[in-house]
């Protein structure tokens, strides 16, 4: 605790987090909440501010299980106070490794050029120094911008609104109670982190729109693997469920009475995925599933 307040406006990395005491997570949270903690020097009591972003890597408990265990009981880890650092952690990605189709070749590649000495060279270390100072400069600089909002509140409080109201988010946030005010004030903060990273004084829609992609990308990794754009269009696990029984039983329904039937889709559901073009509707009534509709390509596809 004491290495938070000699990083006050900057960032503090934490490696394998899972090792820490439960102890060390309930001070934390102090810490988190107030922006400051207080230690004893002597026999005085000193305040010292800690406005610092903390990122955790670790690791799942020992016994998790991939495909036994929810992925949200990855966050045990942090023992008796998970429900409370959940609550006050923005961004959540319960990842087990990192992916992509070069990830392995890339961490492999990078390893290599690490033992054979390739980043002691001295051009490449010194661009590398370069680098770190610049960004480590740039970043505190901005760190003490404070960009507005302005015109652009309604629109924030419609964006969150919007996610709030997901299954995905009720699942992994409001399993204790209906509202998370933090998970608000935590939005409002990434939305003015995107402002800062860009230098500006006041946030336009771009900044809003990345850190609701962002927000919602950490929480489809929370709740299970969930198509990103699908759940931007508001789709939720129901109405997939729904539209695979139906593609599974056949591709042509005569009537929307039939697909309700066999399905179990209400009229909004069938609306829905005809507006995002998972299925046609043809001049005669009937019904087409599309098969090749993706729904990672965000609807009414050609």
């Amino acid at each position: 605790m004491g290495l938070i307040p000699k990083h006050n406006n900057e960032r503090i990395a934490v490696s394998e987090f899972q090792t820490w005491n439960e102890e060390v997570f309930g001070e934390l949270m102090n810490t988190m909440a107030n922006g400051y903690f207080t230690m004893q020097k002597g026999q005085v009591d000193t305040r010292r501010d800690a406005f610092t972003n903390m990122l955790f890597l670790g690791n799942p408990p020992h016994y998790f299980d991939e495909e036994n265990h929810d992925k949200r009981e990855m966050l045990a880890a942090f023992g008796e106070y998970t429900y409370q650092i959940v609550s006050r952690l923005t961004l959540i990605f319960t990842e087990m490794s990192l992916a992509g189709e070069d990830a392995e070749k890339h961490i492999r590649n990078i390893m290599l050029m690490d033992a054979e000495g390739m980043f002691d060279d001295g051009d490449t270390k010194e661009a590398m120094e370069i680098w770190r100072n610049f960004f480590r400069e740039y970043l505190a600089k901005v760190s003490g911008l404070d960009p507005k909002f302005g015109k652009l509140m309604p629109t924030l409080d419609s964006t969150f609104n919007e996610m709030k109201d997901r299954p995905q988010y009720q699942t992994a946030f409001l399993s204790r109670a209906q509202n998370d005010y933090r998970k608000y004030q935590e939005f409002i903060n990434l939305v003015k982190s995107f402002a800062k990273l860009d230098g500006s004084d006041r946030i336009t829609v771009g900044h809003l729109m990345q850190a609701r992609q962002l927000f919602e990308k950490s929480l489809a990794t929370l709740t299970e693997e969930f198509p990103m754009k699908a759940m931007a269009a508001g789709v939720d696990t129901e109405l997939l469920t729904v539209y695979e029984i139906a593609k599974a039983d056949r591709i042509i329904y005569n009537t929307k009475a039939d697909l309700k039937k066999i399905s179990g889709m209400s009229s909004e559901q069938i609306n829905k995925l005809i507006s995002m073009g998972a299925l046609d509707s043809m001049s005669d009534g009937s019904l087409a599933i599309r098969l090749d509709f993706d729904w990672e390509g965000g609807g009414n596809n050609d």
